[in-house]
């Protein structure tokens, strides 16, 4: 038994009497079998949809970001939502097409959709606005 789900379920069976159980369980959908294009098809759409859903919880958080009231915390957009990281986590960012890869110190990645200068821009008066001197040896 899982104490937090951290997916969503979609109930898929043959027996209409079980859709209160899965209402009971918020199941984000029911199928019942034979399943048709279209029912897949909406239910496929309504996670997508919440996907792309800021919760409650993620706003009230970039809410307190974007008022500075967690200085060092940043709101990093990513295909699953908002993920909220230390700036002293973050290693280095490198571009992706318009894309940009943020390297984090425990050594994942994080695909962003926004450009490498917007997130210059971004990080200016954080530790990244450090300049790069470059170094050549001789």
């Amino acid at each position: 038994m899982f104490e937090d789900l951290f997916f969503d379920v979609i109930f898929t069976t043959a027996y209409d009497s079980y859709a209160i159980k899965a209402i009971k369980f918020s199941a984000l959908d029911y199928l019942l079998k034979p399943v048709s294009k279209d029912d897949l098809t909406a239910a496929i759409e309504k996670i997508e949809k919440k996907q792309r859903t800021i919760s409650k919880a993620q706003l009230q958080m970039a809410t307190a970001v974007h008022n500075k009231q967690l200085p060092g915390v940043i709101a990093l957009p990513t295909t699953e939502g908002l993920t909220f990281s230390n700036i002293n986590d973050i290693l280095f960012c490198t571009a992706d097409g318009s894309y940009t890869k943020m390297r984090m110190s425990d050594n994942h990645e994080i695909l962003l959709s926004k450009t490498l200068v917007m997130w210059k821009n971004c990080l200016a008066n954080t530790i990244f606005s450090v300049p790069i001197i470059p170094y050549w040896s001789t």
